[in-house]
């Protein structure tokens, strides 16, 4: 078995996170298309830019092998981690139906029914 590229490994795995990153703002770019949200184009663009900007760093990092240079990530996990927290936060602070979700009040329902829900521990009780 030949050495394993452990920086190839890492860099793949910022490249493939960074493409989950861009399909979750993709998916924000859908629900703007859709008329599901009113997310303003320049903030899209902002987000686009700087989620391939910071998968760019990060990439950037392991390539010129400053990753080596973190005794506390020694498998560059926590700061890939932290980025992707990051911009998962700057995408849901775009999109705010993302954050905030009223069930009942979404679909025009004042206060739920509980007589149509049944428990069953042996017997059936309604409420």
């Amino acid at each position: 078995m030949g050495a394993h590229d452990w920086q190839a490994t890492k860099e793949r795995r910022v490249l493939l996170a960074g493409a989950g990153l861009l399909t979750a703002l993709g998916v924000e770019v859908l629900l703007v298309a859709l008329g599901f949200e009113t997310i303003p184009s320049r903030q899209l663009l902002a987000a686009f830019g700087l989620t391939t900007g910071v998968v760019a760093l990060l990439v950037v990092i392991l390539r010129m092998g400053w990753d080596r240079a973190l005794p506390w990530d020694r498998h560059f996990l926590y700061v890939p981690l932290s980025a992707a927290a990051l911009l998962l936060n700057l995408y849901a602070y775009l999109a705010p139906s993302l954050r905030f979700h009223t069930y009942p009040a979404d679909f025009g329902v004042r206060e739920l029914d509980m007589s149509y829900f049944t428990i069953s521990l042996g017997a059936h009780f309604h409420f």
